[in-house]
C-alpha cells in the first residue's frame, strides 16, 4: 500500500461510494470533501482510503478520514501522511471531524483527543 501525494488523485463522490467504506458521505458533508484536498491510499492500484483536508493558516482540517473496512494499517499511513503535509504547510494543529468514518480509537493511538465540543479530535504536531 501507498499514499500518494495531496492533490495526485482526487476522488469523485462515485469514487468514494466505490470503496465500500462505511458509510458515504452526502449533501452538504459530500460538497465540503470535494472542495477539499485529497490524499488516496492505494493497493494493488486501487484507492483504498482518502483522507480530505482543508488547510487554514496553521491548522489543517481533515473532513473525512476512512479506509475500506476501516484497515488499521491504511488509516495509520493516511494519519502519518496528513501529519506530514501538516508540517510541509508550515501548520502546528490538526482537527479530524468527529464524525469521519473511521472509529476514533484508531486516531487515539496517534495522540487525538476530543476538542471542546466533541466535533473535532485534535493534535498538536510538534
Amino acid at each position: 500500500m501507498r499514499v500518494l501525494a495531496p492533490d495526485a488523485l482526487h476522488l469523485t463522490a462515485t469514487d468514494f461510494a466505490a470503496l465500500g467504506t462505511p458509510r458515504a458521505p452526502s449533501g452538504t458533508r459530500a460538497a465540503v470533501i470535494e472542495r477539499c484536498r485529497h490524499m488516496v491510499a492505494t493497493a494493488g492500484g486501487r484507492p483504498v482510503g482518502i483522507a480530505a483536508f482543508e488547510v487554514e493558516q496553521d491548522i489543517v482540517r481533515v473532513h473525512e478520514l476512512t479506509a475500506v473496512d476501516c484497515a488499521p494499517d491504511t488509516i495509520d499511513a493516511l494519519v502519518t501522511a496528513v501529519e506530514l503535509a501538516c508540517l510541509a504547510a508550515g501548520a502546528s494543529r490538526i482537527f479530524i471531524s468527529a464524525v469521519a468514518s473511521c472509529p476514533a480509537e484508531l486516531l487515539e493511538v496517534h495522540g487525538y483527543r476530543a476538542s471542546a465540543g466533541g466535533r473535532w479530535l485534535e493534535k498538536v504536531v510538534p
